[in-house]
C-alpha cells in the first residue's frame, strides 16, 4: 500500500523502513494511478507563422525546429507504457487553453520555444502560471541552461572546469570595446577560439577561428545570423565527450528502482574525423554510430567515472530536476572542461535512420528506450512529490 508518508524521504530512510531501492514502493501505485487517470501532454515546438500562434510574429534567436518527431517518439512511449490519455500540443499563446479544455494533468515539455530571446524557459514559465505539473527545468534553470554564457558564468562559481570565454555584444559598442580591450589577456597564447551563438542547438553557427581578429570577424556574422550575443571561448584540442545525467530513480526492464546516487549513462567519446576540429552539426552531417565511440562503465572505468563526477556536479550545482546531457572536452593534458549542458537532449526513438547520444549507452544498462522515457518520468514526479508538493495539486489528489 503507498504510504504518502514517504514522500520526501531520502534513500536511507526508506530502507530504515524496509523499502529497498530495489523495489519502489512509494512510486509504483501512484505512477499506476497516474497512467489511468491524468491526461497527459506532450508539447513540441510551435510554428510562429502559423495562423493563431502569436499575437506578433518577431524572430527566433534559435533554429526553427519544432521537435515534432521527438515529441511523437515521446507520446508513443507513453502509450505503449499504459499512458491511456496522451496528446500532442504545439507550444504557441494557444497551449494553456488547449491543457485547459482536455483537463491535462502533466505536461512533458519537449519545446525549445516558438521566438524571443530565453525561449526555452517560455513553455515552463506558463506551467508554472497555470499550476500544470510538468517534465522539464524550472524557467531559471531552463533559460540558464541554454543562455551558455550564464551556464558559464555559474560554472565558474561552482569551480567547475570550462574554457575561457568572452561575451560579444555587436549592439553594444562599449562592450565590444571591453572585449577587445581584454581578449589578448584573456587567451594568452591560445592559437585557436570557438565561436559559437550564446544560445542554440546541434552546433549551428559553431565555428573554430585563428586569432583575435578572425574570432571577432566570425563572431559577428553570427550575431548578424542569430541576433543574439555570440561566446568566444578558448579552444580544447583534446577528445571530446557526452554523458547525461538524471535523478537516482530509474526504469529497467519496466521495473522501477532507486538508485544510492544520480543516475549517470550513455557516456561516449565523440568521433571527429582528421579535418573536423569541432564536431559537425547533425543538420549538416548525420549523426550514426560510425561517429561515436560508447564508453564502458567496466572496461573505460577511469574516464566514465570522471565524466559522471563532473557531470553530478552540474546537476547537483544546479539543483536540477530532469535530466540534462553534458558535453566535455579535454585539453592538450587530458584536463576535462565543460562545454555546455543541453536543457532538452535529443530524445528520438533509435532506430536504422535515428539516432541519440542520450539513447546510445542505455543496453550497459539493462534498458531500453521505454525504460528511458519512464525513468524519466517517474524521477520528474519524485522531485515533484518530494520538493513542491504544495506546487502539484493534480498529482496529489491521486495519493
Amino acid at each position: 500500500m503507498f504510504n504518502p508518508s514517504l514522500i520526501g524521504s531520502s534513500v536511507l530512510e526508506r530502507r530504515q523502513m524496509g523499502i529497498r531501492p530495489s523495489n519502489p514502493e512509494f512510486l509504483t501505485p501512484l505512477i499506476e494511478k497516474i497512467k489511468r487517470s491524468l491526461p497527459v501532454a506532450v508539447v513540441h515546438g510551435g510554428n510562429r507563422n502559423a495562423a493563431g500562434a502569436v499575437i506578433q510574429r518577431t524572430r527566433n534567436p534559435r533554429s526553427e525546429k519544432d521537435y515534432v518527431a521527438v515529441a511523437t517518439d515521446i507520446a508513443n512511449a507513453l502509450r505503449r507504457l499504459g499512458f491511456e490519455q496522451v496528446h500532442l500540443i504545439p507550444e504557441d499563446m494557444r497551449m494553456a487553453g488547449a491543457l485547459k479544455e482536455l483537463n491535462v494533468g502533466l505536461v512533458w515539455l519537449n519545446s525549445g520555444g516558438t521566438q524571443g530571446f530565453s525561449s526555452t524557459c517560455h513553455a515552463p514559465s506558463i506551467m508554472e502560471l497555470c499550476g500544470v505539473p510538468y517534465i522539464g527545468h524550472n524557467p531559471m534553470n531552463a533559460a540558464l541552461l541554454d543562455n551558455k554564457h550564464c551556464f558559464k558564468y555559474a560554472l565558474n562559481g561552482l569551480h567547475i572546469n570550462t574554457p575561457e570565454f568572452v561575451v560579444c555584444d555587436f549592439k553594444n559598442p562599449m562592450q565590444i570595446a571591453d572585449v577587445s580591450d581584454r581578449f589578448d589577456a584573456i587567451f594568452s597564447g591560445c592559437r585557436y577560439l570557438v565561436v559559437k551563438p550564446v544560445s542554440g542547438r546541434a552546433s549551428l553557427n559553431v565555428y573554430r577561428a585563428h586569432g583575435k581578429k578572425e574570432a571577432l570577424d566570425i563572431a559577428k556574422s553570427v550575431h548578424e545570423e542569430t541576433g543574439n550575443l555570440v561566446l568566444i571561448e578558448r579552444f580544447m584540442s583534446g577528445d571530446e565527450y557526452t554523458i547525461a545525467v538524471n535523478g537516482p530513480c530509474v526504469s529497467v526492464n519496466r521495473k522501477l528502482i532507486e538508485r544510492d546516487s544520480l543516475f549517470a549513462f550513455s557516456a561516449i567519446r565523440r568521433v571527429m574525423g582528421d579535418n573536423e576540429p569541432i564536431f559537425t552539426s547533425m543538420d549538416v552531417r548525420p549523426i550514426g554510430p560510425d561517429r561515436c565511440q560508447i564508453l564502458d562503465p567496466g572496461l573505460d572505468s577511469g574516464i566514465v567515472d570522471a565524466l559522471a563526477s563532473i557531470a553530478g556536479k552540474v546537476y547537483m550545482g544546479f539543483n536540477l530536476g530532469t535530466m540534462v546531457r553534458v558535453d566535455i572536452r579535454s585539453d592538450e593534458d587530458g584536463r576535462l572542461f565543460v562545454l555546455e549542458a543541453n536543457p532538452k537532449p535529443d530524445l528520438k526513438k533509435p532506430s536504422a535512420t535515428g539516432f541519440s547520444f542520450v539513447s546510445a549507452g542505455l543496453h550497459k544498462f539493462g534498458m531500453d528506450y521505454d525504460d528511458l522515457i519512464l525513468s524519466i518520468l517517474v524521477d520528474r514526479v519524485h522531485v515533484l512529490l518530494s520538493r513542491h508538493k504544495d506546487m502539484i495539486p493534480q498529482i496529489v489528489e491521486l495519493l
